[in-house]
């Protein structure tokens, strides 16, 4: 009996003796495997691509469209000084002519013809009424104040026919010619028209010192001011292009485009076509500073800023941009030149984020 009970109690004894030990061994191996399990999960990083940073001279540029001209006192008007008609037109717009050749041949106009036939009715009427009066005053049928108007009459249609004279009215036909070599830059009758006195029947101009006339959209023209190098494309397919600068900003004045003109004189004389449509790429702002690519810069309420990566972590650096070409932005900062900034990727970034560089 005592064996029995010994053994029984010994079985009841021993099942939780079993349990508690199985228990600690469970624990202690949780202890010991949860503690490195979180140790060891891997601290968050993000994939970037990098580029360092440079050293550049930055040059903004501004683009402006237009024309080449005649600079201003280089274009001459060709007209009548009497009404003519048109009889013949001898050029044609963009014909280069020589100085003293004949652009056009002029009629008289027969309102002008018939001007100047009164104007010498007028005169032998004026004469021959002088002599009468003078032979009624020699028998006192006349008074010296009758002559006195006569004479005074007589001059008068004298004047008159000397200034129809003057005026060419004695001539049937006129011919117009070039004053010096030039370019015919419009022609504003046909044959067979009449032209008032004056009225500009051509316009020649000068080729020596052509100027560039373009335009620039107002919200550029404050960046250009004289003085700024430029270079000028003729826009006929060839790519011709010479060195000039802006000699006059026409600011306040706009085109009926809404442009602001500029006047660019070339460095030498060119032989483009009067009229001829032509590009001006303007230099504007220089500027030598750090560079990096445009997606390099971010913007937050703090203003512009930057990541470098130093130690293989993020590291933000407050900037000032500047002058954008090319895709790069000159900006004023304390940058590290060793020091790669990240240009793709950075809007993942914090501040000394770790980060995985990809390889291009």
């Amino acid at each position: 009996m005592s064996d029995a009970f010994s053994t029984k109690a010994a079985r009841h004894v021993s099942y939780p003796f079993k349990r508690v030990v199985y228990m600690l061994t469970i624990g202690l191996l949780l202890g010991g495997v949860l503690p490195s399990a979180v140790a060891a999960e891997p601290e968050p990083s993000v994939l970037v691509q990098t580029q360092l940073p440079q050293q550049r001279t930055l040059a903004q540029r501004v683009m402006a469209y237009g024309t080449a001209q005649a600079p201003q006192g280089a274009a001459k008007s060709i007209n009548s000084a009497r009404p003519m008609m048109v009889e013949r037109l001898l050029v044609a717009v963009g014909q280069q002519v020589a100085k003293g050749a004949v652009l056009a041949e002029l009629v008289a106009d027969p309102q002008s013809v018939a001007a100047y036939r009164q104007a010498q009715s007028a005169l032998a009427l004026a004469r021959g009424e002088v002599e009468r009066t003078q032979h009624l005053l020699a028998v006192q049928l006349a008074t010296q104040s009758q002559l006195a108007t006569a004479q005074k009459n007589l001059a008068d249609a004298q004047a008159a026919l000397d200034a129809q004279r003057a005026l060419g009215g004695g001539a049937t036909r006129e011919t117009l010619q070039a004053p010096f070599d030039a370019v015919v830059t419009a022609i504003s009758a046909v044959p067979g028209d009449r032209i008032a006195a004056g009225a500009s029947l051509l316009q020649v101009s000068r080729k020596q010192g052509l100027q560039m006339v373009v335009g620039v959209e107002p919200a550029d023209a404050h960046m250009v001011h004289t003085g700024d190098a430029t270079r000028v494309t003729l826009l006929d397919g060839s790519a011709t292009s010479v060195e000039g600068v802006v000699s006059e900003v026409r600011a306040g004045v706009y085109t009926p485009a809404g442009l602001v003109d500029l006047v660019i004189r070339t460095a030498g004389p060119v032989n483009w076509p009067i009229g001829a449509r032509v590009a001006a790429d303007i230099g504007v702002r220089k500027l030598s500073s750090w560079a990096v690519p445009r997606n390099a810069v971010l913007f937050d309420a703090k203003g512009a800023y930057l990541f470098q990566v130093h130690a293989g972590r993020a590291r933000r650096v407050e900037v000032q941009p500047g002058i954008e070409v090319d895709g790069w932005v000159g900006i004023n900062a304390k940058l590290a030149a060793n020091e790669p900034v990240v240009v793709l990727g950075n809007y993942e970034l914090a501040d000394n984020m770790l980060v995985r560089v990809s390889k291009p």
